[in-house]
C-alpha cells in the first residue's frame, strides 16, 4: 500500500444510487453517507494536525537551544493522552522526518507499516472524500438522466457514469 492505493471513488448501490466509498484493497471497502465521510475526514485531519503539531514542538525545542530529544519526549508524552487515528482498517500514525523535521503519516495496518503520506496527500485524501459525497449525487442524477432522457439501459448508463467519473478525476 502507498498513499494512492487507498482508493476513493462513487460506486452505486442495488438501486442505482451513487455513494461515496473507500477501497483499502480488492477485499476491503468502506461505504461513506455525510456523517462518515465527515468523520472520516475529520480524522484524517485530525492526524495530520497532529504530526504538523508534534514537529513543530521538535522544531521549537530546537530553537530554543534545548536538545532534540527534549521535543521528541514533549512529543511521546502528548502521544499518550491522545487516542489513535483510524480509517477502516489502517490507523494513521503520526511521525516527524529526522531529516527535515516536516510531519508525516504512517499507515499501518494489522500492526504493520504499508504505507506512507505526506500531509498533502493526506489533505487531499479528506478533501477527495468530502467531494465524493458530494459527486455520489451528482452520479445519481446523472445516471437517472441517462434513463430518463436517453433511455439508456441501466447497466450501460452505469458505466457511462462510471466513465465520467475517470475523465473527471484527469482535472
Amino acid at each position: 500500500m502507498t498513499d494512492t492505493d487507498i482508493w476513493v471513488r462513487t460506486a452505486p448501490d442495488i438501486d442505482w444510487v451513487y455513494r461515496a466509498c473507500i477501497e483499502f484493497d480488492a477485499d476491503t471497502s468502506l461505504g461513506l453517507d455525510d456523517e462518515t465521510a465527515a468523520a472520516h475526514a475529520l480524522t484524517v485531519m485530525a492526524a495530520v494536525a497532529a504530526c504538523e503539531y508534534d514537529a513543530a514542538v521538535i522544531r521549537q525545542a530546537v530553537a530554543l537551544g534545548v536538545h532534540p530529544h527534549v521535543g521528541v519526549e514533549l512529543v511521546l508524552e502528548m502521544r499518550n493522552v491522545r487516542g489513535p487515528f483510524r480509517i477502516g482498517p489502517v490507523e494513521l500514525v503520526p511521525g516527524v522526518s529526522q531529516r527535515d523535521r516536516r510531519g508525516f503519516l504512517l499507515l499501518v495496518r494489522d500492526g504493520n507499516p504499508v504505507g506512507q503520506w505526506e500531509v498533502g496527500a493526506a489533505r487531499g485524501h479528506a478533501q477527495a472524500v468530502l467531494e465524493s459525497v458530494a459527486c455520489g449525487r451528482l452520479d445519481t442524477a446523472y445516471w437517472m438522466a441517462l434513463r430518463k432522457v436517453a433511455g439508456v439501459d441501466p447497466d450501460v448508463a452505469g458505466r457511462t457514469v462510471e466513465a465520467l467519473g475517470a475523465v473527471r478525476r484527469q482535472r
